[in-house]
């Protein structure tokens, strides 16, 4: 009678600890699972995250403490990173544009998208040809050499009318007809070029897509 009850003993604690660790081990599956899944989770924001901010800006910024020493200030602006940059480009060469107009760098940019231009083309011609408008025929607003040849010279009322026109001609007579490359612009836009006025356009695209300090 002993046995049998010591047997039944025996077994009962077998199960009780069979269920303990069959519980336990449940536990920690339902824990890693959720780790993982948290971990997708996070992925998938970071992801989506990033692709959401691909025309914002994230920059680092030194800032110096009375002590000496120097620590990162790290602010994200939700304004497009293209508008930004260009308007620290145009402040930097004193370009009169935005002097008469400081929101101008969001025209350069709109009309870029609206056209499905580069947004670096504009403002690198209009540095290529009058140093970002500080040297245009009197009273002419056309800061990109768009239109001005021997037989006359294309004038606007404003810097305003003059990007969304050079906009809607780079994109009609240029880009529609495969132009899309500084050197194939060049060979239409001034043929007499030697190669220079591709040259010069590609080196303020780059300037103007690594960021002006």
């Amino acid at each position: 009678m002993f046995k049998k009850r010591h047997y039944s003993f025996l077994y009962q604690l077998s199960l009780m600890y069979l269920w303990l660790v069959l519980t336990v081990t449940g536990v920690v599956i339902s824990i890693l699972g959720l780790g993982i899944n948290q971990r997708r989770r996070n992925n998938l924001l970071s992801f989506r995250t990033q692709r959401t901010l691909s025309h914002y800006i994230l920059y680092s910024q030194l800032i110096a403490i009375p002590s000496g020493q120097t620590i990162y200030q790290t602010k994200v602006f939700t304004q497009d990173a293209r508008v930004l940059i260009v308007s620290r480009y145009l402040k930097k060469y004193n370009s009169p544009m935005i002097k008469e107009n400081p929101n101008i760098a969001s025209l350069f940019v709109e009309m870029a998208d609206e056209y499905n231009l580069p947004w670096t083309l504009l403002p690198a011609i209009a540095q290529c040809e009058s140093n970002l408008g500080k040297h245009t025929p009197p009273h002419c607003y056309n800061a990109w050499g768009y239109g001005i040849h021997s037989e006359g010279t294309l004038c606007f009322s404003s810097w305003e009318e003059g990007i969304r026109r050079v906009a809607k001609g780079l994109s009609q007579d240029y880009f529609s007809q495969g132009l899309v490359k500084p050197e194939s612009i060049m060979e239409k836009y001034t043929p007499v070029s030697n190669g220079s006025w591709a040259r010069c356009v590609d080196h303020f695209t780059q300037e103007l897509k690594e960021g002006i300090e």
